[in-house]
């Protein structure tokens, strides 16, 4: 290789890697394909979330046993509206794991892909929205406030953003008339308009096919 070049001799053949290879520092910095794809690897660029893949494209589940099973009497400050804690058949999860956005993106037990989650501006209203960047389409969440109801989140279907690449961006709303809806009653007096994200201190992500476990995701816009 040659600095200054955007190309490189590999095995015989000349191949051009689009980005120079420069020197800095006494040191030499070469495309990020080049060294992968010399090491045998296959390198692919992910447009939305700005990241590079490097080999087989697959994901940390949260089947993996370093993600460990909070029971759900451990988290019984949570479970206030313990209808939201039961599968499709249901019966009540025995507990939950517990994400960070860190861990981020990762693929809910053999279901859903979550690759990210943003607070952003609302595209209809005046205010944010929690964003989603899933592998599916329209699967709910829940505001997860100690000692309080389960603030269910319906995603906002006009607003979702087919990325084109088999993930979408799925639109909450922050505030909502939903809160009205308190475990399976209406409180017609209910101020809804004051609740704030930062009082969440997890989210729940709700999927039809977690079949032995509920997953929340700290809060990160505390």
């Amino acid at each position: 290789m040659t600095i200054g070049q955007t190309s490189a001799l590999v095995d015989g053949q000349n191949k051009d890697y689009g980005t120079q290879i420069i020197l800095k520092q006494n040191r030499t910095f070469v495309p990020l394909r080049l060294v992968s794809e010399g090491l045998g690897q296959k390198v692919e660029w992910d447009k939305i979330g700005r990241w590079v893949w490097i080999g087989n494209k697959e994901f940390r589940s949260t089947d993996d046993k370093a993600f460990k099973l909070t029971q759900l009497s451990d988290f019984k400050a949570y479970t206030q509206s313990i209808e939201y804690y039961k599968n499709l058949k249901n019966e009540t999860y025995p507990g939950v794991k517990i994400i960070k956005e860190s861990d981020l993106p990762i693929q809910l037990a053999n279901s859903q892909v979550v690759y990210s989650i943003d607070l952003v501006k609302d595209p209809v209203r005046s205010g944010n929205v929690v964003q989603i960047r899933s592998s599916v389409r329209g699967n709910p969440i829940s505001f997860l406030v100690k000692n309080s109801f389960a603030k269910g989140r319906h995603v906002l279907d006009a607003a979702f953003i087919n990325n084109g690449d088999k993930t979408g961006m799925n639109n909450y709303q922050v505030v909502s008339s939903l809160d009205l809806f308190q475990y399976g009653k209406f409180v017609e007096n209910y101020d809804y308009t004051k609740f704030e994200l930062s009082s969440a201190d997890y989210i729940l992500l709700s999927d039809g096919d977690l079949d032995e476990y509920a997953v929340a995701i700290i809060n990160p816009f505390k």
